[in-house]
């Protein structure tokens, strides 16, 4: 009788270091599936107001040197204007507490000068300050309202 006892607890010691050491691998295997985000936006983007193409370059160009503007965008200030006259109503987005949307200009500017060249979709992205994802997102919007 003592002999079976002495099984059965061993039983039942062993049954509860195999429950624990699923517990713990089923715990580690949890942690491993939740992705590590790094950040919300990459550093580099969130200069985007200060530093991007819209921001400089082509309002300076805009306003002080119309022939290598329209080298960089393939049309005249005005017939850009005229353009955003007509889709601009259509592009705007919502203000959210989140973030700030990028401008109908900006997003014009940036289909526009995708379509104008053969350059990369993510060296266009990157010189607007934008990512990719949200740089095609935004060119198939704005050729839909088009």
């Amino acid at each position: 009788m003592e002999a079976y006892r002495q099984r059965w607890r061993m039983k039942i010691i062993a049954m509860m270091l195999l429950h624990r050491r699923f517990k713990l691998v089923d715990e580690a295997r949890d942690e491993a599936d939740q992705r590590i985000h790094r950040f919300w936006e990459r550093p580099i983007l969130q200069t985007r107001r200060t530093h991007g193409n819209w921001e400089h370059l082509i309002q300076e160009l805009r306003l002080y040197d119309h022939e290598t503007y329209f080298n960089f965008m393939r049309m005249t200030p005005q017939t850009f204007e005229e353009i955003l006259s007509l889709v601009g109503s259509q592009l705007i987005k919502q203000t959210t507490n989140f973030r700030e949307p990028i401008c109908v200009k900006a997003r014009l500017s940036l289909t526009i000068r995708y379509l104008a060249t053969e350059d990369f979709l993510k060296s266009i992205a990157l010189a607007f300050r934008i990512g990719a994802a949200t740089a095609s997102k935004i060119i198939r919007e704005t050729c839909r309202t088009i």
